[in-house]
């Protein structure tokens, strides 16, 4: 009898110390920006996390607005967003680039316009110029949107390759019967 209480004590106590295991391999803070690395993928999982539980970790995607539940198991490397930032060149390439375009469009069409055109080869380039300026800042204007340097910091302690799992019992033969275990990765 005391031998069978030894060994379900000492079974509940594996079993709740691998499930506190996997809860601390991540600390991850609700809501931070969140890079995440996968052995079943080569692109990283890039978005705000969510409440983990003790098997999965969510990353809200920004764009699709899906969330994606990803094993912990699974997790090879988890980073963090620490800041994110527009270069100076993409702040200002509303302004750069629509006068870049522009003059390019200017030069274009007084080029491509034939001198005896009915309204001359000044209106071409006002008009290849108005076209180009047009197009210069629209395509500024999604550049200095879209163009951000974002910072990343690993996680502090990290995941390990050999992640807890929860315990799990095992049987195997021996060579006078069959022996009964139990099996947890630390």
């Amino acid at each position: 009898m005391r031998r069978t209480m030894l060994l379900l004590s000492g079974v509940a106590l594996a079993v709740s110390v691998g499930r506190t295991l996997v809860a601390q391999t991540l600390s991850v803070p609700r809501g931070a920006r969140v890079r995440v690395v996968t052995t079943d993928s080569k692109t990283p999982v890039i978005g705000a996390a969510g409440s983990m539980t003790e098997t999965m970790m969510p990353v809200a995607i920004h764009r699709s607005r899906d969330t994606t539940w990803i094993p912990i198991q699974k997790i090879t490397q988890v980073d963090i967003s620490t800041a994110r930032t527009r270069p100076m060149w993409s702040k200002t390439a509303p302004l750069w680039l629509t006068a870049t375009a522009a003059a390019a469009g200017a030069a274009i069409g007084h080029a491509t316009t034939p001198s005896d055109d009915l309204l001359g080869k000044e209106f071409g380039a006002f008009a290849g110029g108005l076209l180009g300026g047009l197009v210069g800042a629209v395509a500024g204007t999604v550049i200095a949107f879209e163009v951000v340097h974002e910072t990343w910091e690993p996680l502090v302690g990290g995941v390990s390759q050999r992640s807890s799992t929860t315990p799990a019992l095992y049987v195997a033969p021996r060579r006078s019967g069959l022996a009964v275990g139990l099996r947890a990765t630390f």
